[in-house]
């Protein structure tokens, strides 16, 4: 199991599209990178979506040429880019892509698509885009003049997806998003309160999920460093319905900034530093009753012979773990 927020949104419909028919080198790099992995399924939390799913079944078939098989594939309609006809960062200009619903240059940009070795089941699977952040519970609004505006808003700046997994043993639900950057704002906080509504709305999803899930996301919140309502993610780790499978890697050990407190063996995208710096953003949460097996962030040590991918494929690392629900 995998999640990845690989540099695979463009500035324009279409252009991505464009880019993995032409083999452009950092569209080549992700599949290089994900050919070492391996993973049996994979959430992509910065893939664009188009109508006709063109980009994605193009991306497909370049890892089918890469030794990568999974045909099948789930990447509904975001949020991110859809107008909202409000002036969302109050600077008197509408329209811009800070505007959005959530952000984006065009409706579909940056979207999350989950793709499978097995058969997805499409009746079964599901995407919430349009719930309230004024509906979430335990969800609060920033303390701004026009926060009812912002409730008004769909909670969710990309779409809390959830992918039925129909394993010939074991079906499974995979649960992804990609969650607001609780940055990019002012003394009001307005994205660090949307971000932690959104982990709200996991919290509140979860609860009513009677099949064995993993929640697979970006959401780009470390639980001790950087800006962000850390409390929410420290409570959403220790929830009893989840297990922290802890992923480490050698390359963010390397890397520490040692202005953190955090592990930074634990860290999934090097940003540069000291602010933001490296933090851990990215997380594959199975549920209660899975077996952990091993798990890891692909960000190999600097004298790794793979260590040259990551520098290829931005600043985000893939996180991936190895998981059973049979108790041997």
């Amino acid at each position: 199991m995998a999640v990845f927020h690989a540099p695979l949104s463009r500035d324009g419909p279409g252009l991505l599209l464009r880019d993995i028919e032409a083999r452009e080198r950092e569209v080549t790099a992700v599949v290089a990178l994900i050919g070492v992995v391996q993973p049996d399924v994979i959430a992509l939390t910065n893939f664009d979506y188009d109508a006709d799913g063109l980009a994605l079944s193009a991306f497909q078939r370049l890892l089918d040429e890469n030794g990568v098989m999974l045909p099948f594939a789930y990447a509904p309609r975001p949020n991110s880019g859809r107008p909202s006809g409000i002036d969302i960062d109050q600077d008197e200009r509408l329209g811009e892509p800070e505007d959005a619903v959530g952000y984006g240059r065009f409706w579909g940009d940056g979207g999350v698509a989950v793709l499978s070795r097995w058969a997805i089941d499409l009746e079964k699977s599901s995407v919430d885009t349009d719930t309230l952040w004024a509906d979430v519970p335990n969800a609060s609004l920033p303390d701004m003049t026009d926060a009812h505006l912002l409730g008004a808003l769909p909670v969710s700046t990309s779409a809390h997806v959830q992918a039925w997994i129909d394993h010939p043993d074991d079906p499974f639900a995979i649960l992804t998003s990609a969650s607001t950057a609780p940055v990019f704002d002012g003394p009001e906080d307005r994205n660090g309160y949307r971000n932690a509504a959104e982990l709200a709305h996991w919290r509140e999803m979860i609860a009513d999920i009677e099949v064995p899930f993993v929640l697979a996301f970006n959401a780009n919140l470390d639980p001790i460093d950087g800006e962000g309502h850390h409390q929410k993610m420290l409570e959403l780790l220790a929830s009893p319905d989840l297990i922290d499978t802890e992923p480490r890697s050698t390359g963010g050990h390397e890397n520490a900034d040692s202005s953190h407190a955090g592990d930074p063996a634990l860290d999934t995208v090097d940003w540069d530093g000291p602010s933001p710096g490296n933090l851990r953003v990215s997380y594959v949460l199975p549920s209660a009753g899975w077996s952990v097996l091993e798990a890891g962030v692909f960000w190999p040590g600097r004298e790794d012979v793979d260590a040259a991918l990551v520098e290829a494929v931005g600043p985000h690392r893939l996180v991936w773990a190895e998981i059973s629900l049979k108790s041997d």
